[in-house]
């Protein structure tokens, strides 16, 4: 039985390794030479379109590619400004609407991508096309993998997918104005851990989310602290951060667990830049803010859904049913 088990971990440790190296190493070594500024987008882009092809299937992922590099594009150009906190704020209004038709989870990893792009005057076209290419090869990475084709979300009706709408926009564009406010050097945590928290789970309930995101958050600061403290072992930090990211994906559950090693790996790959402390007590106060904003946001959600009438949304389902016939019944040409 012992022997067996063993077997089995060595498996799924060698299956995560190559999925590490598919998903991370593969679109870094082919954009490296290109520069950084192109190796980061390329990275995020890759790794949460797989991340979107397990949770929404690989269809829904090719055909939420193109709002995702639009979305990152306009988040990059707008960067530390007020259009910035629209942009954001608008992203947020589309993952209430996307709820409607159940594709609330694709609009989450959009937003969650777009609001994590590094701010950038000049998004060149190359660099669209390089974000482009790497969603592309994230979805022919989900086929190789036989992931399914599409995963039906849960559809809200008009009435919640409105409420969700208004007060979740309200939240990531608070979120967002607040990471403004106070100059976080890595502003987008704030925002982009709004998004993750509502990325639909079918074991977790919000509440449950937020607290895994909250313990896991600060149990990994505290292990890339510990690291960075300690002479011997903080040279090697990028090959820990490696390690950490491996074992995220052999123990995604629990969330908490997982979430404690996606801080490990990022805390010490940030040590390097802004200093391990500095980076753990900015990404544990910034997931604190978000989770506080984000149950608020629930509890008002759910105040004003006993409070707005059915009237009201059946008001604005049919108006979108009337102009959808319309434009259905338009000539061709």
């Amino acid at each position: 039985m012992g022997d067996e088990a063993s077997r089995s971990f060595l498996r799924r440790l060698l299956g995560a390794a190559v999925l590490l190296f598919v998903a991370v190493g593969v679109p870094m070594l082919a954009t490296l030479p290109l520069g950084v500024e192109f190796a980061a987008p390329a990275v995020l882009v890759a790794a949460f379109s797989l991340v979107l092809s397990m949770n929404a299937g690989w269809r829904r992922t090719l055909a939420a590619a193109p709002a995702m590099v639009v979305a990152s594009a306009l988040t990059a150009w707008t960067g530390g400004s007020g259009w910035w906190v629209l942009v954001i704020a608008l992203l947020g209004v589309c993952v209430g609407l996307a709820a409607r038709y159940g594709w609330a989870a694709a609009a989450v990893l959009v937003g969650f991508v777009a609001s994590g792009m590094a701010p950038a005057e000049d998004v060149s076209w190359t660099r669209l096309a390089v974000m482009a290419a790497a969603a592309l090869y994230a979805v022919a990475v989900a086929r190789a993998l036989h992931l399914p084709e599409s995963v039906p979300g849960v559809s809200l009706p008009w009435r919640q997918a409105l409420i969700a709408a208004g007060v979740f926009g309200a939240v990531t564009g608070l979120a967002a104005l607040v990471a403004r406010a106070v100059e976080l050097p890595i502003a987008s945590w704030l925002p982009a851990t709004a998004f993750i928290l509502v990325l639909p789970t079918a074991e977790l309930t919000l509440g449950q989310r937020a607290v895994h995101r909250v313990a896991g958050t600060a149990l990994g600061a505290l292990v890339a602290v510990a690291i960075g403290a300690v002479p011997l072992v903080r040279g090697l930090a990028a090959s820990l951060a490696l390690l950490a990211l491996l074992l995220c994906l052999v123990f995604p559950r629990p969330l908490w667990r997982s979430a404690a090693f996606a801080t490990t790996a990022v805390m010490l790959l940030l040590g390097s830049t802004m200093g391990t402390s500095a980076a753990a007590a900015e990404r544990v106060w910034a997931v604190v803010v978000a989770v506080v904003l984000v149950l608020l946001g629930a509890a008002l959600a759910a105040g004003l859904a006993r409070i707005i009438p059915h009237e009201a949304a059946e008001v604005a389902a049919d108006g979108a049913r009337a102009r959808r016939r319309e434009v259905e019944a338009e000539p061709a040409g």
